[in-house]
């Protein structure tokens, strides 16, 4: 079956500007979508804005209009970066998925390793009953801006936008509660549920932690490197290594012990970050990762 984002792949191959959104070509991991699915759709996005924000003026529609520009602005950010993309391993996923991102930092201060770059997410990382997995997360960052956007295998996506600097609790709680949105300054697509509301804090959670985990551990964040050239349409194309965070992690597990107890439920004993001071006179903080565990895990 034909989906949105294979007819926007279709189409975006044949703009000028499909080069700029997938310089690379990668082969695609079991259990991942395509990369070039991803950049068609900001490919298609920035082609068809002008006559999108027409339509959406003519109609008023503040949240379409929205919608266009912060597509817009975060393909642009991804493009200046010349197409960043990390794949995201499965378990590191899991336990950064089951981790509290520090809650004191501020949005200016999330240690993006791009101004823009995309993520993309093993499909059973986030399950939704409407939109099926969530399959990407592509961010820009400007000193005033900051957009997001949570692609879902069924063609789906959930905008978020911050003007101004919040700190990552007041976006995520604003994510949960609609009734602690500012106006004007913190943005969900206005046709989101409560449920997606929810959903998008998740994955925000889960983009803070991970940008914290490359920056503590970088010997786990893959160097990008080609695999080799192979023939396409008659054509010699360097092909990518996808760039791994993390591939070879495993979930964290206590050792079993001999006990009287009756075994409590699989469940995860949430991880989190604390902030270790170092340097001269201990000025200076660095955030270390206190890893969740599985408990019960057979």
């Amino acid at each position: 079956m034909t989906t949105t984002l294979d007819f926007f792949r279709d189409t975006a191959k044949n703009t000028a500007l499909w080069p700029q959104f997938y310089p690379r070509h990668y082969h695609t991991p079991h259990g991942y979508t395509p990369l070039d699915r991803i950049a068609a759709l900001y490919c298609h996005g920035v082609s068809y804005a002008p006559l999108a924000m027409e339509q959406a003026l003519q109609q008023e529609a503040q949240g379409e209009i929205r919608n266009v520009k912060s597509l817009a602005f975060v393909a642009n950010k991804m493009v200046s970066s010349q197409m960043q993309a990390f794949w995201l391993g499965q378990d590191i996923g899991m336990s950064l998925k089951a981790t509290a991102p520090p809650s004191d930092i501020y949005i200016k201060d999330i240690p993006m390793p791009f101004e823009g770059f995309t993520v993309l997410l093993h499909h059973d990382l986030f399950k939704t009953p409407s939109d099926g997995s969530i399959i990407s997360v592509s961010v820009g960052r400007d000193d005033k801006t900051m957009c997001m956007h949570a692609i879902s295998l069924r063609d789906n996506s959930l905008p978020v936008e911050w003007w101004g600097n919040f700190s990552v609790e007041d976006s995520l709680t604003a994510a949960v509660d609609h009734s602690r949105f500012i106006p004007g300054e913190w943005f969900v697509s206005d046709d989101a549920p409560h449920s997606d509301s929810a959903l998008i804090g998740d994955i925000f959670a889960l983009f803070v932690n991970m940008c914290f985990y490359m920056v503590s551990t970088p010997e786990q964040v893959d160097k990008p490197t080609i695999e080799g050239r192979h023939k396409k349409n008659g054509a010699k194309i360097d092909w990518w290594h996808p760039r791994w965070v993390a591939k070879r992690y495993r979930l964290n597990r206590p050792e079993t012990a001999n006990s009287v107890h009756a075994s409590p439920r699989m469940h995860w004993r949430r991880g989190h970050w604390r902030g270790q001071r170092f340097g001269e006179k201990r000025k200076e903080v660095k955030q270390v990762w206190i890893e969740p565990i599985l408990v019960n895990k057979e």
